[in-house]
């Protein structure tokens, strides 16, 4: 990114980022000096300039002519980007507020399907999606994950205070010496080494979500309910908490 493509994505045009560079070198200029310096053509350079001073980038000083000085960058800069983000968070609140109420999983992507979704972050953005649109009952099984599992037990905690039910399992290999805390996991360590890393997660008995976390990344995500049925046939909440007795916390 250069300077000019920065002062665009601080919310100026590309005219306005010419004029106002400019104004930073020169100090102050007059509307003509300003169109010659910049090449920004003299039929568009005074409302360029009128629209820099709504912005909060310039100070006008009253003459003949009127010259233009730019304010401090440091200054000016902070202020745009406080106006953005103010700006992205009202527009983020009414986005959330309209439309995800009215967000299904199955009008998203059509009925009986299956993604697969590839990249680490892909693969735990859309695990972390899973865990907060379920409201019924979540089976979380990790294998042998360092990382991120501290903010996992965080959304599983969630998920529980929205009325969830939730069982989750936490398998590591015997050299994982990572142990730390869980409000919601039961740990269980493999009397063997476990190759790789991987999440398999089955929410609402309707989703399900399989997945590695290794240098390849990828995931397979379903909402195919005749799969979903076969695994919750396998898959028992209620028999899972009667024989999770041999797994040690």
């Amino acid at each position: 990114m250069n300077l000019l493509d920065a002062l665009k994505q601080m919310g100026l045009t590309e005219y306005e980022s010419k004029a106002y560079m400019k104004l930073v070198e020169h100090g102050h200029l007059s509307a003509k000096e300003a169109s010659e310096l910049s090449g920004i053509p003299y039929s568009k350079v005074y409302t360029t300039l009128i629209s820099l001073v709504d912005k909060g980038w310039v100070i006008v000083k009253e003459g003949r002519p009127k010259k233009y000085r730019p304010v401090e960058p440091s200054f000016a800069s902070e202020i745009a980007l406080k106006k953005q983000t103010h700006v992205l968070c009202d527009a983020s609140k009414l986005i959330n507020e309209t439309l995800q109420s009215l967000f299904s999983e199955d009008t998203a992507v059509g009925k009986s399907e299956i993604w697969s979704i590839k990249g680490s972050d892909n693969v735990l953005r859309k695990f972390e999606e899973v865990l907060n649109l379920s409201n019924e009952e979540i089976f979380c099984l990790l294998l042998n994950i360092d990382n991120n599992l501290v903010h996992i037990d965080a959304l599983l905690q969630k998920a529980k205070n929205r009325g969830c039910k939730v069982f989750a399992v936490y398998k590591k290999s015997p050299e994982n010496k990572v142990n730390p805390h869980f409000n919601n996991f039961i740990v269980w360590e493999s009397s063997h080494k476990i190759e790789g890393k991987g999440i398999f997660l089955f929410a609402d008995s309707k989703v399900i979500f399989l997945g590695s976390l290794d240098e390849r990344s990828v995931a397979l995500w379903s909402n195919d309910l005749s799969l979903a049925e076969v695994v919750n046939n396998i898959i028992s909440i209620d028999k899972l908490e009667k024989y999770s007795g041999f797994i040690h916390k």
